[in-house]
């Protein structure tokens, strides 16, 4: 089987990933890939910039091979195209697939969050400041180790006691605080 690859230079992090993780993140998937090279292909797709392509899917694999010293990554190249309904269609190394969106950037997103792993956090603060934008169905995604779906985990968060009677909100993690006015009513397991 032949595999589509590029050199790792060429290949940069998506600004729209919406995973965060550390350097100790990164040394657990080095040691995996030491172990088992290339197990599993990067989803990128063409950025704004000539000759670079954007990690949808394996920042922190990208971020491993580069620290590993690897010149060159097998990818699976999405091409995000639009048709005459308005709506957007993705093909995977030259084969179209069934999924439809309402933007690239929904489907962009749509690869991104089907390929979390295990490792690593969910930036919540990107993800307030980026949601809205999206027509995504957010029921169907999972975030981090806790094996819950993101829409559950931020309505969880919201209807705290402690968050329910303050007027503000500090978040656990960065300790950002915001006016509770500032926030709608909670996600619907529907991604409204």
């Amino acid at each position: 089987m032949e595999y589509l690859t590029l050199p790792t230079a060429q290949i940069k992090e998506w600004p729209g990933n919406l995973q965060t993780y550390t350097q100790t993140d990164i040394d657990l998937v080095k040691e995996e890939i030491e172990k088992k090279p290339q197990f599993k292909p990067l989803i990128v797709t063409t950025s704004d910039e000539a000759n670079i392509y954007w990690v949808l899917a394996g920042n922190k694999r990208l971020k491993a091979y580069t620290q590993l010293g690897v010149e060159r990554i097998w990818i699976k190249n999405l091409e995000f195209f639009q048709k005459d309904d308005g709506l957007w269609y993705v093909k995977v190394d030259g084969v179209e697939s069934a999924d439809r969106y309402q933007s690239k950037e929904d489907g962009m997103q749509d690869w991104s969050l089907i390929d979390q792993g295990h490792v690593g956090q969910f930036d919540w603060d990107k993800f307030a400041n980026t949601s809205e934008s999206y027509t995504l169905d957010w029921s169907k995604y999972m975030m981090g180790t806790k094996n819950k779906r993101i829409s559950t985990a931020l309505n969880e968060f919201l209807m705290t006691d402690k968050i329910a009677k303050a007027s503000e909100i500090e978040c656990p993690s960065c300790h950002f605080v915001a006016d509770k006015k500032d926030f709608k009513k909670p996600l619907q397991e529907g991604g409204e």
